[in-house]
């Protein structure tokens, strides 16, 4: 039988926009995510076709969570912070600092930990953007306004920097580009399966 997160990609490959509008959509991002993550080391990917298109399709599917549910998708934030973090050089097209997309969605998602009721997740969440916000603490940004320097600010930049990064690989996904044939994931599947066994 096939692993219940093998077949949530399945339904993201198959069929465009899938679950689009609807909470599913981040199920098959988080499965993607996963299914990486527990797989393969950043330097492991820079020739893997199928690879880079279910990293690229991992934050396309759990930026539109975000979208969907801005207040309350905890779950997108932190995967999404993690995906990036790990495969920024795939990711990264823009070149923007990967810290301020991953510190913003760190502290998103503390946000929406707290929204949900789970104050010590939304701590740990906050905690973990402070610690980055040290690293731009000590850095010069003289042309940004008072409030673009504190945490909240530099988290509203990041999150600027997170849409237009959606919006980017969300054009190449429009046209195609991001089409991931059926036999390849399929081939991709059984070069894997012991992976798949053990997760």
């Amino acid at each position: 039988m096939k692993k219940l997160y093998v077949m949530a990609i399945e339904i993201g490959l198959h069929n465009k926009y899938p679950h689009w509008d609807s909470k599913y959509i981040e199920s098959i991002g988080q499965a993607m995510a996963d299914l990486i993550l527990y797989r393969f080391k950043p330097d492991e990917i820079q020739n893997d076709e199928v690879v880079q298109k279910l990293i690229k399709l991992s934050y396309i599917f759990l930026s539109r969570s975000i979208e969907l549910s801005p207040d309350s998708a905890y779950n997108s934030y932190l995967k999404r912070a993690i995906i990036f973090d790990r495969y920024s050089s795939i990711l990264n097209t823009l070149e923007t600092d990967e810290k301020l997309n991953i510190m913003s969605d760190l502290f998103y998602a503390s946000q929406a930990f707290e929204n949900a009721g789970y104050h010590s997740d939304a701590e740990k969440q906050l905690n973990e953007a402070k610690l980055l916000y040290l690293y731009f603490d000590n850095i010069d940004y003289s042309d940004m306004n008072v409030y673009q320097n504190t945490l909240p600010g530099l988290a509203m930049l990041g999150k600027q920097k997170n849409d237009e990064l959606y919006e980017h690989y969300l054009s190449e996904y429009n046209k195609d580009e991001l089409t991931l044939p059926v036999q390849s994931f399929n081939d991709f599947i059984r070069t894997n399966e012991d992976v798949l066994r053990a997760s």
